[in-house]
């Protein structure tokens, strides 16, 4: 997908997918905003999706949060952010209310448990699903992966801490691609 190819939404199509995601993705919702603003509404190219991401995981606060901020803002300024930030926290403000009181009614209720374990599954296989997109439209460097792998295997298996593994990795990194540059 080209950048020619792209769509500039409204401010009422940014309330109304950032609603919908926040439907679909309760519990996970990135997935879905790179379907809805990568695959159906064409807003973004996959590469400027991951670099948003990028962009969001290094600020504070949920990254969902900051993707609307910054994707709201692209478009239509700081009327955007608060459209697309608004929406995205209406929906799961109620929702959440309402299937709290259904929990605190019915949490004896048998197979519940089990189901909130399922759900918690679908999750994580979708934040999955929405890696292995995200890591295609990225270029081709094999020490780029490899980095990856390194990471998902020291932090993932190991269980060395998040931040060691930071330390490590990124001069790591840099140095490679310093000399690229």
């Amino acid at each position: 997908m080209s950048e020619t190819d792209l769509r500039v939404p409204s401010l009422a199509e940014l309330f109304t997918s950032f609603a919908s995601i926040s439907i679909m993705g309760f519990g996970g919702v990135m997935p879905w905003a790179h379907w809805l603003a990568v695959e159906k509404r064409r807003w973004l190219t996959p590469q400027q999706f991951s670099s948003t991401v990028a962009l969001c995981q290094t600020l504070p606060g949920a990254n969902i949060l900051n993707f609307a901020v910054i994707t709201g803002r692209r478009f239509h300024g700081a009327a955007g952010a608060v459209v697309s930030v608004l929406a995205l926290m209406i929906v799961p403000f109620f929702l959440v209310i309402g299937l709290a009181s259904f929990y605190a009614a019915h949490s004896d209720m048998a197979g519940l448990p089990e189901a909130m374990r399922g759900v918690g599954a679908a999750g994580g296989g979708l934040v999955a699903a929405m890696a292995a997109k995200m890591a295609v439209s990225l270029d081709r460097h094999a020490f780029a992966y490899g980095a990856a792998a390194i990471a998902f295997i020291a932090v993932g298996v190991l269980r060395v801490p998040l931040l060691a593994a930071i330390f490590v990795l990124v001069p790591l990194l840099a140095l490679h691609y310093r000399k690229q540059v």
